[in-house]
C-alpha cells in the first residue's frame, strides 16, 4: 500500500499558499494599473467634453470640470461655485486614486478653448502615476 510521507504533505501545504500568494500579487498589480488607466481615461473624456462644449459655445457659457473627493463635476459656468447647477453632470471617482494639481477645476472659455489654469494633473495610485498636462491655450497632453 502506497501513501504520502509527512514530508511530501508538508511540502505541498507550503508550496500551494506560496504559489497563490505570488499569483494574487500579480493580479493586484494588474487591477491597480486598470484602475489608474480607467480613471485617467474618464478624466480625459470629461476634459475633452468640456472643451468641446466651450468650443461650440453650448449655451453661450464657459464649461469646466472639477474634481471633488468622491466625484467629478462637469459644469457650465465660470467656476464650480458660480455654475448653472441644473446642468451639472456628476461622475463617480475612485477614492484610492490621489489627484495632485495646482488647481481643483479647469474651465474652458467659450469659442476659444482657452482655460483659466495651466499645469499638470497627476493621478497617483500606490507609487504608479499618470500625468495629464493642460496649458492656457486649451491643449491637453497625455
Amino acid at each position: 500500500m502506497k501513501s504520502f510521507t509527512i514530508l511530501e504533505i508538508v511540502l505541498v501545504l507550503t508550496l500551494i499558499p506560496t504559489f497563490f500568494g505570488l499569483l494574487s500579487y500579480g493580479f493586484l498589480d494588474i487591477y491597480n494599473r486598470y484602475l489608474l488607466d480607467s480613471e485617467k481615461q474618464l478624466l480625459l473624456d470629461l476634459l475633452f467634453k468640456a472643451r468641446h462644449r466651450a468650443e461650440i459655445n453650448y449655451l453661450s457659457q464657459s464649461h469646466g470640470v472639477s474634481w471633488l473627493e468622491d466625484q467629478y463635476l462637469l459644469f457650465i459656468g465660470t467656476s464650480s461655485s458660480e455654475r448653472l447647477s441644473q446642468y451639472d453632470e456628476r461622475y463617480p471617482r475612485t477614492k484610492a486614486i490621489q489627484i495632485i494639481a495646482p488647481f481643483t477645476e479647469l474651465v474652458f472659455y467659450p469659442l476659444t478653448q482657452k482655460t483659466n489654469a495651466s499645469g499638470s494633473i497627476i493621478l497617483s495610485l500606490y507609487g504608479r502615476e499618470e500625468i495629464i498636462k493642460v496649458n492656457y491655450e486649451g491643449v491637453i497632453e497625455y
